[in-house]
């Protein structure tokens, strides 16, 4: 049990060195995927207002970060992306 465990939190870890907030990056694709595949305009819309709320939500996390642990600025400058690549 304990190996999965060091396995699952390299693997998350990676994510880490290209996004930093991936786990705001997996509920904005899951929230797409499932409207999509209900094929939902609602739906969609729904996922457009939550995407605007984790987008302020990121911003707002990043800042306390940045204000609150030691390196942060650091780790921002040395990964690419917040929540979606390349922009």
């Amino acid at each position: 049990m304990a190996i999965n465990i060091k396995v699952l939190v390299g693997q998350l870890a990676y994510l880490f060195l290209f996004f930093t907030l991936p786990l705001f990056i997996a509920a904005l694709l899951f929230l797409l995927g499932t409207a999509s595949l209900l094929g939902s305009g609602l739906g969609l819309l729904i996922v457009l207002i939550f995407a605007g709320m984790i987008a302020v939500r990121a911003v707002l996390e990043e800042r306390t970060l940045q204000q609150e642990l030691q390196g942060y600025d650091a780790y921002m400058a040395q990964v690419k992306y917040r929540l979606i690549p390349l922009v």
